[in-house]
Parts: C-alpha cells; sequence; structure tokens
C-alpha cells in the first residue's frame, strides 16, 4: 500500500515538469518554444573534399518530427537525425540514422557550465544568443565534428519566471497529505495500539468498505437520488 502512494507520488512530480525543460542552479533552460519551426538542419563550418562523406545533422527539439525531403530522410518520427552523402566523382548516395527521439534526449551540465543536449553517444552544446531571432535559431556542425545549437531559447531564465499551475501545487499538496496520513497513522497505531499487518493501517473498516460504498452510491444515483424502492418479496417475507 504505502509503494503504491509513493508510485502516486512521484507521478504527481513528473506532472509538474514542463516538457523540454532543464532546472539548474543558475536558472531553467526552457526549448519548449521551438517546437512549432521545423527540424534545424546543420550547417558545416568548413570544406568537404569529393571522394569524401558529407554529414549533415537536423535536429528538432522537444518533439520528434520527420525530415521534409521527399521520399527520403529518416521515415520514422526523430528528434536527432544524421545524414551521411557519400560524393565521388561519379555519383551521389545518402543514407539517413535515427540518433535519438525526444525520449531520449538528457540534460548534461559540464564543469564549465555549457550545456548539452545528448542523444545516447551524440552532444549538442546549447548556446545562449539572446540578440538572435527564435526563428534563426542554427545547427553548426564544427569541423571537430560537434554540434553547437545556438538560439535564444538555450538562454537560461530565472527561476521566478516559470511558476507551476494552482491545479499542479494542489494535486502535489494532496498527494504529500496522502502519504503523511497513512504513514503516520500505520506508525501511530503500530507503536501505540499494537495493530499488525493491513489492520495497521488508519480507517481500514472504511477502505475495505470502500468498494460497496461505491457501487452504493452508484445504485443511489442510478435509482434518481432515491432509496431502492422495496420488493414485493420483501413485504412477503416480514
Amino acid at each position: 500500500m504505502i509503494s503504491l502512494f509513493l508510485v502516486f507520488l512521484g507521478l504527481v512530480q513528473i506532472s509538474l515538469q514542463e516538457s523540454c525543460h532543464y532546472d539548474t542552479t543558475a536558472g531553467t533552460l526552457e526549448l519548449k518554444s521551438l517546437e512549432s519551426f521545423p527540424s534545424f538542419q546543420s550547417y558545416q563550418q568548413f570544406d568537404e573534399p569529393l571522394n569524401k562523406t558529407w554529414t549533415t545533422y537536423f535536429f528538432h527539439p522537444c518533439t520528434d518530427t520527420k525530415t521534409p525531403v521527399g521520399n527520403e530522410g529518416c521515415k520514422e518520427g526523430f528528434s536527432l537525425c544524421k545524414k551521411e552523402t557519400n560524393v565521388t566523382d561519379t555519383k551521389i548516395e545518402s543514407t539517413y540514422t535515427i540518433v535519438g527521439k525526444s525520449s531520449d534526449g538528457v540534460f548534461k551540465v559540464e564543469a564549465n557550465n555549457s550545456i548539452f543536449l545528448k542523444f545516447n553517444e551524440n552532444l549538442i552544446q546549447l548556446v545562449c544568443t539572446a540578440l538572435l531571432p527564435l526563428e534563426q535559431s542554427k545547427l553548426v556542425l564544427t569541423p571537430d565534428k560537434n554540434l553547437i545549437f545556438y538560439s535564444s531559447a538555450a538562454c537560461l531564465m530565472e527561476h521566478a519566471e516559470i511558476s507551476h499551475s494552482v491545479g499542479s501545487i494542489l494535486l502535489l499538496i494532496l498527494g504529500i497529505l496522502m502519504i503523511v496520513y497513512f504513514i503516520g497513522g500505520y506508525l501511530f497505531k503500530y507503536i501505540m495500539q499494537g495493530s499488525r499487518g493491513f489492520e495497521a493501517f488508519p480507517h481500514y473498516e472504511f477502505w475495505t468498505d470502500l468498494p460497496s460504498l461505491v457501487r452504493d452510491g452508484i445504485r443511489f444515483l442510478q435509482n434518481g437520488c432515491r432509496p431502492a424502492a422495496e420488493t414485493q418479496d420483501s413485504y412477503e417475507s416480514i
């Protein structure tokens, strides 16, 4: 019983988390504003010679999307897709690989306070560009094959700028009160009254009768909020 309520509290805490944000001691990183944009295609800060493989990445923060390249591309949903183009004197061949989905993304902070979004073994460094309009966010592939995402959405916001809704706060308070009620009541009856097992739970009789009480309540509503009428058989038995 206790484990069920611990799971419930965990679900409440998860529901309070905004999708696609990361809290640090310095502030909160929020990428949700980038969901409505198409995937960001990387461009290289260097030139590749012929007879080599060109690498291009497609990055879509927060949610999965697909590469808008005709019949090609990562056809399944992705958050980070890798395109490798083999360029020779005679032909060009491209292959696409899904590096990670949005559920695979994990934030990582280095010792120098640099923030990365990690997809398996691939890292994207998030760099704040406060003066860059959101629609001009860009993904860069460096000569060292590192990915850097420049965006105003990568700027940290003060914790005070993000607040939970009243409903979320009430859910959290309710979850805490229920845990205090069950654990505190169990310990009180266990220590003070010597109860053991399920009987040590507070108001054990009420909780065991709750299913039948709910069933009677449903029947009462189905009967138009009137007590169930006595049947002819019941009068004859009297």
